[in-house]
């Protein structure tokens, strides 16, 4: 669950926020089993900016999650990670 709040952390936009302060982005993070049962599929939806995904990989390695295999899709404004 920490990591699961590190990456909601990471999605948020501090830029040019006060120190101390982030501003809130509505985040949307999934857990579930892959169908084959071999590993879990992780899903994270929130709204794109530079270094969203540097910062969501950051905090994959920093929580030593190894990760097999990405699908990386911007929709609009919205990150599908």
């Amino acid at each position: 669950e920490a990591a699961f709040g590190r990456i909601a952390a990471a999605a948020s936009d501090d830029e040019g926020a006060e120190p101390n302060y982030r501003k809130v982005v509505k985040t949307n993070i999934e857990v579930a089993e892959a169908e084959n049962g071999s590993c879990s599929v992780l899903k994270i939806e929130t709204k794109d900016r530079p270094g969203l995904l540097v910062d969501i990989v950051r905090v994959l390695k920093d929580v030593n999650m190894n990760v097999v295999s990405a699908e990386v899709d911007t929709i609009g404004s919205m990150a599908h990670d």
